[in-house]
């Protein structure tokens, strides 16, 4: 009877050791620290520039050089007179020069039998014969080289910009009739350009029509 208490006895000590084991163990599993999320979000992916827009012309010799001009779905010219979209105060610049058209697939430009003709990449434009500008391709009028952008996130538009400031010239002369002075300013001008009303129109901000305008004027005065 004594021996078979002690049996007893014997198998619960060993009955509880093996339970020790199991919550040592347990405790142990638990005591391993748990990956927290982190804090830091993830870094977001760069948003696309709400200004880039396509088909721009980029000066980067002559007049134009450092300005830049948003063609986009327009259609334009750029020449000497004032009213052209890009105006290029250049003596190997006729007065409609080119033509430009902005299209989904690029800018297409077209010389209008210029004097001087237009080079895109060192290559003569045959008249009347459009030509598809390709991204990076160089377009030289006169003395005036752009690059062409097919997309781009330039700031500025010179052509808008231009276009105000001619605008604003025009008024200032119109309201100059009124002076005094605006006889001699006319007279300095065309002896300044050698007699030639279309220079000396440019030379003072005015569109050649409005410059006759003024001149028919003061010869009647």
């Amino acid at each position: 009877m004594v021996k078979l208490v002690i049996i007893g006895l014997g198998g619960v000590a060993i009955l509880f050791a093996i339970i020790l084991v199991i919550l040592q163990f347990k405790n142990q599993g638990d005591s391993t620290p748990k990956q927290l999320p982190s804090s830091t979000p993830s870094r977001p992916k760069p948003a696309a520039s709400l200004n880039r827009r396509s088909n721009w012309l980029e000066g980067i010799s002559g007049a134009v050089e450092g300005k830049t001009y948003h063609i986009g779905a327009r259609d334009v010219t750029i020449g000497r007179k004032i009213g052209n979209y890009i105006q290029l105060i250049d003596d190997n610049v006729s007065r409609v020069h080119v033509k430009v058209k902005g299209t989904a697939q690029g800018v297409e430009v077209v010389d209008q039998k210029s004097n001087q003709g237009t080079h895109v990449n060192d290559e003569k434009l045959v008249a009347n014969v459009p030509q598809m500008l390709q991204n990076g391709d160089k377009l030289k009028i006169g003395d005036n080289v752009f690059i062409f952008h097919a997309q781009a996130d330039f700031g500025t538009n010179h052509g808008l910009t231009e276009q105000k400031v001619a605008g604003q010239a025009q008024n200032r002369a119109t309201a100059a009739m009124g002076q005094l002075d605006w006889k001699s300013e006319l007279s300095d001008a065309l002896m300044k350009a050698g007699g030639d009303k279309e220079k000396a129109a440019e030379m003072m901000g005015l569109t050649p029509e409005v410059f006759e305008k003024m001149l028919e004027q003061a010869q009647k005065g």
